[in-house]
C-alpha cells in the first residue's frame, strides 16, 4: 500500500508540473504578444499625413482671358488682386507658351509678349514655384477694352519644392518637427514621396531592428517648377 501511495503522489506531481509549465508558457506569450491597440497608430498616421499635406500644399490660380485685339504682340492686363510672392506662366489655348512677367505685384498687373500675334484666348497661371519665361521687351499700359477675364479657378496641389524643404527640416530639426506634428517622444515617423520610378524624396531616420513599422499610402496631385507637368505622386507615411 505504501508503494502504491508513493506512485499516486508522483502522478499528481507530474500533472501539477505540467499545468505549471503550460501556465508559464501562456503567461510569457501573453506578455510578449498581447493584443495591441492600433487606434493610436491609425490616428498618428492620419494626423501626420494631414500635417505633411499642409506643409506641401501650394495654391495654383488659373485665369482664362479672352483677347479682343488678337493682332497685338504684347499686352498688359490687370487681375485686380495682390499677387505678391507668386510667379506667372502663360500659354494660349493651343498650349503654346507666351512670355509673361508680373509688373505690379500689389494690383496684379501682368505683361504678355509674343513674337507672333496673341491668340484670342490665353491662360494665366500663378504659383509660387513655377518657372517663369519673362518678357524681354516692354509692355504697353493695360487697356481694359483689349481683354476680358472670363474665368478664374483655384487648385490646391502639392509642391516638389516644399517636399524638399520638409525633407531638409526633417534632417536638420527632427525633434522640433516631431513636436510640431504632435507626436509623442516614443513615436517616430518618416515619409517617402514617389514622383516616378526614379525620382523619390525620402526622409527617414534609422529604424532599430525588430521594431514594427506601420505605413499608409496616399495619392497626391503634384506640381513641379514647370506648370506643364502636374503629376499623380504617391506619399508613404511611416510610423514606428
Amino acid at each position: 500500500m505504501k508503494i502504491m501511495h508513493k506512485k499516486g503522489m508522483s502522478h499528481i506531481e507530474v500533472i501539477l508540473a505540467f499545468v505549471l509549465f503550460i501556465s508559464s508558457i501562456i503567461a510569457i506569450l501573453y506578455f510578449f504578444n498581447f493584443p495591441k491597440d492600433n487606434s493610436n497608430i491609425s490616428t498618428n498616421l492620419e494626423d501626420t499625413y494631414s500635417k505633411i499635406r499642409d506643409n506641401l500644399s501650394t495654391d495654383l490660380f488659373i485665369y482664362g482671358v479672352k483677347i479682343n485685339d488678337n493682332l497685338a504682340k504684347n499686352l498688359s492686363l490687370n487681375l485686380s488682386t495682390n499677387i505678391k510672392g507668386y510667379r506667372v506662366y502663360a500659354k494660349d489655348y493651343l498650349g503654346n507658351q507666351i512670355n509673361a512677367s508680373i509688373t505690379d505685384n500689389n494690383t496684379g498687373v501682368i505683361c504678355l509678349n509674343t513674337n507672333n500675334d496673341l491668340s484670342n484666348f490665353v491662360y494665366i497661371y500663378l504659383n509660387k514655384d513655377i518657372t517663369e519665361d519673362p518678357v524681354t521687351g516692354g509692355c504697353t499700359n493695360y487697356e481694359e477694352d483689349k481683354y476680358n477675364i472670363s474665368s478664374m479657378q483655384k487648385e490646391s496641389l502639392m509642391s516638389v519644392n516644399s517636399a524638399l524643404d520638409l525633407k531638409n527640416e526633417y534632417e536638420q530639426n527632427y525633434t522640433a518637427l516631431k513636436s510640431y506634428f504632435n507626436l509623442s517622444k516614443e513615436t517616430n515617423f518618416g515619409f517617402e514621396l514617389d514622383i516616378n520610378e526614379t525620382d523619390k524624396i525620402i526622409a527617414e531616420n534609422n529604424v532599430p531592428r525588430g521594431i514594427e513599422i506601420y505605413a499608409k499610402d496616399y495619392k497626391l496631385n503634384l506640381i513641379n517648377d514647370s506648370i506643364r507637368n502636374v503629376l499623380i505622386a504617391n506619399l508613404k507615411i511611416k510610423i514606428w
